[in-house]
This record gives structure tokens, sequence and C-alpha cells, in this order.
């Protein structure tokens, strides 16, 4: 999402049309309404990818970064407690690398898509 469509999105004026293909760089995908994502979350060892915007979030895996180790419980439970208003959702797939996918990794993990927390 460029500059100025993030500060129009402030404003609550659509940043991308729906029927735009948003293009998604992050290996680990996108969110879904705006293809952008704003790094992820950690509870305990689950790696949650999120949008703030558009309080969505996606699981990618687990023990796949180390930061997680360094993080204490209660860094754990804020992250639960935000997460709880947050939509799990499918992402986006990354357009930079068309080979991948979110897809494959999120089959193996329970689905709570289109609910509310997680």
């Amino acid at each position: 999402m460029t500059d100025i469509n993030k500060k129009l999105a402030e404003f609550g004026i659509a940043p991308v049309p729906k029927d735009m293909k948003l293009h998604v760089h992050c290996y680990f995908g996108g969110c879904p309404e705006c293809g952008e994502n704003d790094g992820f979350l950690n509870v305990e060892g689950t790696h949650v990818f999120v949008c703030h915007m558009h309080k969505t979030g996606w699981i990618v895996g687990v023990n796949l970064f180390s930061a997680w180790k360094e993080e204490s419980e209660e860094i754990w439970e804020a992250n639960i407690k935000l997460l709880k208003d947050y939509r799990q959702v499918e992402p986006l797939i990354c357009t930079d690398y068309p080979y991948t996918t979110c897809s494959a990794r999120l089959a193996r993990i329970p689905s709570r898509q289109g609910k509310s927390g997680f």
C-alpha cells in the first residue's frame, strides 16, 4: 500500500478498489484487505502475522523465528489479548515468490478462519 493510500485509509477512505489486484511483497503473505502486513507477533513459539489496520492475522508456523525465545510470558499474554479482536484469515499469496504459499503450512494448523479471535 502506498503512503498516500495509508493516509487516505486513516480517514476512512478505501485505499484500494476491491477489484484491483494487490501486489504482496512478503514471503509470509499479506492482508486480504490491503495486501500488507505489520510483521508478526509471537504467542510462545507460534508466529502470527498481522495487519493492524484491518485487524486480521494469520499463523505462519511454529519456531520459525528465534525471537520468541527472548520474550516473556507477559508479552505473549499481551499478544493474546490483542489478537482476541482480530479475525484469522487466509493471507494473500506473495507475488514476489509465486512458487510459495502459506496455504500448505496453514493446512497443518487447525483453522479458525473468519472467526473473531485466535
